[in-house]
C-alpha cells in the first residue's frame, strides 16, 4: 500500500462564486456539481447541456474521414457483385466488440462477410503474414481490418501483391506508413481531416458503418441498436470518454441496459449483474469486460466474438460459462505474476530511485503481463515493462505513468526490438531474449533524463471541498448525470477537512478498512479498499484529519445508503 505522505494532493480549482451560482441558477445543480463540471473545462451553459445530455446529433459526419468515401464504394461494390468480405480483427474487447459490429451490421447490408482473428500466442498482435497467406488461400479479394493494421505496412504489401484490398480501420498512433491500403480510416494518421481524434476501433468501425448506411439510403438510426456493441469496446479500451466517445458510450450503456442480444444476456447474469441496473463503467470494465477478454488472452477469442453474434440460447449459455470460467484461469495466472513481480522488485530495489520496472521470466503467461504491468506500474508509479519468455522470442507488455511516453520510449531503444507498437501510456513489445539486458539499460537511461523524483509521486486531483451536510441522495442522483466515468472525466474526488473517525475500525475482506467519519455531527459509513494498514494510524476522536473520497451508493436491507469511498487521510500538519 502506498504510504499517505507518497501521494500528491492537487487542491480544488478555485471559481468565482458568482459563476458557480449563476450556473446553479440556470442548470438547477447543486454546487457541488457545478464546480466539477468547470473543472472538466465546461463553462457555458451551452457546453454543460451538451455534455451532461449526449446527443446522436452531435455526431460528426462519418464522410469527413478523407478515405471514407473511397471505402464505402468499395464495400458496396463487393456488396454488389457477391464477393466475401473478411473482417480482420483484435483478440481485446475493442477487437471483438468490432467484429461482431461490423458483421450485423454488413449481414443487414446483404453482405457476405466472414472474420479473422490472430491466435495471440501463434500470432501476436495485428495484422500477420500467415493470416494473410490464409486469407489468400481462402479466396479473399477484400479484407477490412479493425482495432488493428495501421502498424503493418509489410503484411499490408503483402496482401496487395496477392491481389487482396486492405481497408485499414484502427484508432492507434501510426508509426511509418501503409501506402499499401486501399483505404485507410483511422483519426490518428497525418493529415486526417477527422475533427474527433479519440475514438476507440469500434468508434472507428461504427462510422464505417453509419457511413454504409448513409450511402444506402438507409437511417443510420438502425445501428444504434448496436450500441450497446459500441459501449462495451470504447469503455473497456480505456479511451477518452469525451466528444463522440461519451455520446456513442453514454447512449451504449442505455442500450445495453435494454439489449435482446441473447450472448450478452447470457454474460450479464453469469457475472452476477441484472439488466437494467448496468451503471456504467465499472460494471463493463471490471466484470464484463474482463470476462470477453479473458479467452483472446489465453487462447483464441473466437467464443467471444460467437457470443456477441449467437442467436441460440443454448450456445450463448455453453459460451458464457465458457467465458467466465477461462476469466477465473486468468485471475490466477495474473496473480502469479503480481506476486512475483513483487517479490523481485522489493528484493532488487527497483522501487528505489529513478528507474523503470522491465522484469522478465519464463513462466509467465504473456496474456496476462498487460494487466499485471499496468498494477505494477500504479503501484510503484514507475514505467514498466514485464515480458514473458516463454516463447521463441520474449513477449511483453507495458504500461507508464503520466509524464512519460513509453511509445516515445521505445522509438529510442527500438534497435533492441524485433516489433513494438501502442499508446503513450500503454505498449506492446517483441524481443529477443538475449537482448532483454541490453534493453532494460537502454530503456533505464531513458526514462533518468526524462523523469524527475517529483514525477514518481502519484497524484491525487480533488474536485470539490465538501462540507457532510451538503452529502444526500440528491447528490448522488445529480453525480450520476456525470457518468460514464473514464479518462478526461474521472469520477470525482471530494475533499472535507477537520474531520474525526468514530467508533471501532476494523478491517474486512482482504485488506479494507472500515470506519465511521465525522464532521459537524453528520457521521458517514466509509470504506478504505486495500487501506487495512491504514488503522494503525487512526487516533479515534480527534477532529486532525482531512479526507480524499468519492461518494457510492451503498445498498443495505433494501435501502440505499451513502458510502465514503476513502483514498486518502492527511493527519493536520501542525499535529503530526
Amino acid at each position: 500500500m502506498k504510504k499517505e505522505r507518497d501521494i500528491k494532493c492537487n487542491p480544488p480549482k478555485e471559481f468565482s462564486s458568482d459563476e458557480v451560482v449563476k450556473l446553479q441558477n440556470e442548470l438547477s445543480l447543486s454546487r457541488p456539481i457545478i464546480q466539477i463540471i468547470l473543472n472538466r473545462g465546461y463553462r457555458s451553459v451551452e457546453e454543460i447541456k451538451n455534455f451532461l445530455s449526449p446527443s446522436f446529433d452531435r455526431l460528426f459526419d462519418p464522410f469527413l474521414f478523407r478515405d471514407m468515401d473511397k471505402a464505402t464504394n468499395r464495400i458496396m461494390r463487393a456488396i454488389k457483385e457477391k464477393e466475401p468480405i473478411l473482417i480482420y480483427g483484435d483478440y481485446d474487447v475493442d477487437g471483438v466488440s468490432s467484429i461482431a459490429l461490423l458483421v450485423r451490421n454488413l449481414h443487414e447490408l446483404n453482405a457476405n462477410s466472414y472474420y479473422y482473428i490472430p491466435h495471440r500466442i501463434r500470432e501476436g498482435y495485428g495484422v500477420s503474414e500467415e493470416g494473410i497467406r490464409s486469407i489468400k488461400k481462402r479466396g479473399f479479394k477484400l479484407i477490412i481490418t479493425v482495432d488493428c493494421g495501421i502498424n503493418a505496412a509489410d503484411e499490408i504489401q503483402l496482401a496487395k501483391k496477392l491481389g487482396i484490398d486492405v481497408i485499414v480501420t484502427d484508432h492507434h498512433t501510426p508509426a511509418g506508413d501503409s501506402k499499401g491500403a486501399f483505404a485507410i480510416i483511422d483519426p490518428k494518421v497525418e493529415g486526417e481531416t477527422y475533427p474527433f481524434k479519440e475514438l476507440a476501433g469500434v468508434g472507428v468501425a461504427f462510422k464505417l458503418i453509419e457511413a454504409l448506411f448513409i450511402k444506402n439510403r438507409r437511417d443510420r438510426r438502425e445501428i444504434f441498436k448496436d450500441l450497446d456493441l459500441v459501449a462495451l469496446g470504447t469503455i473497456a479500451d480505456i479511451v477518452p470518454l469525451t466528444g463522440e466517445n461519451r455520446i456513442l458510450a453514454k447512449k451504449g450503456i442505455e442500450m445495453l441496459n435494454k439489449t435482446d442480444k441473447i450472448g450478452l444476456l447470457a454474460l450479464i447474469q453469469k457475472s452476477g449483474l441484472k439488466k437494467g441496473n448496468i451503471a456504467g463503467t465499472y460494471e463493463i470494465g471490471y466484470i464484463l469486460g474482463p470476462r470477453l477478454n479473458a479467452i483472446g488472452r489465453l487462447d483464441t477469442a473466437i467464443k467471444s466474438v460467437e457470443l456477441l453474434l449467437t442467436e441460440d440460447r443454448g450456445l450463448a449459455w455453453e459460451y458464457a460459462n465458457l467465458l467466465d470460467r477461462t476469466n477465473k484461469v486468468r485471475q490466477e495466472l495474473h496473480k502469479k505474476v503480481m506476486n512475483e513481480s513483487i517479490e523481485i522488485i522489493e528484493r532488487e530495489g527497483y522501487d528505489k530511485g529513478i528507474n523503470a520496472i522491465v522484469l522478465a521470466k519464463e513462466d509467465w503467461h504473456e496474456g496476462v503481463v498487460g494487466i499485471a504491468a499496468s498494477k505494477i506500474a500504479d503501484k510503484y508509479s514507475r514505467p514498466t515493462i514485464l515480458i514473458s519468455t516463454a516463447g521463441e522470442f520474449g513477449k511483453g507488455s507495458g504500461r507508464s505513468i503520466k509524464p512519460f511516453y513509453i511509445l516515445d520510449a521505445l522509438d529510442r531503444c527500438k534497435e533492441f526490438l524485433i516489433r513494438y507498437g501502442g499508446h503513450r501510456y500503454a505498449a506492446g513489445i517483441t524481443i529477443d531474449k538475449d537482448m532483454i539486458s541490453d534493453f532494460r539499460k537502454a530503456f533505464n537511461k531513458v526514462v533518468k533524463e526524462q523523469l524527475k523524483e517529483d514525477d514518481l509521486i502519484p497524484e491525487l486531483n480533488c474536485d470539490c471541498m465538501l462540507p457532510f451536510k451538503e452529502i444526500d441522495n440528491k447528490l448522488l442522483s445529480e453525480l450520476k448525470r456525470l457518468e460514464p466515468f473514464g479518462i478526461k472525466n474521472p469520477q470525482p474526488v471530494f475533499l472535507t477537512e477537520n474531520v474525526d473517525f468514530v467508533g471501532y475500525p476494523k478491517i474486512v475482506g482482504t485488506n479494507h478498512l472500515k470506519i465511521k467519519t465525522r464532521e459537524d455531527n453528520v457521521i458517514f459509513e466509509t470504506i478504505g479498499f486495500g487501506r487495512g494498514e491504514s488503522i494503525k494510524e487512526i487516533e479515534i476522536g480527534k477532529k486532525i484529519y482531512s479526507i480524499y473520497y468519492q461518494l457510492t451508493e451503498h445498498m443495505y436491507r433494501n435501502k440505499k445508503t451513502v458510502q465514503l469511498n476513502l483514498l486518502h487521510i492527511e493527519k493536520h500538519k501542525q499535529m503530526q
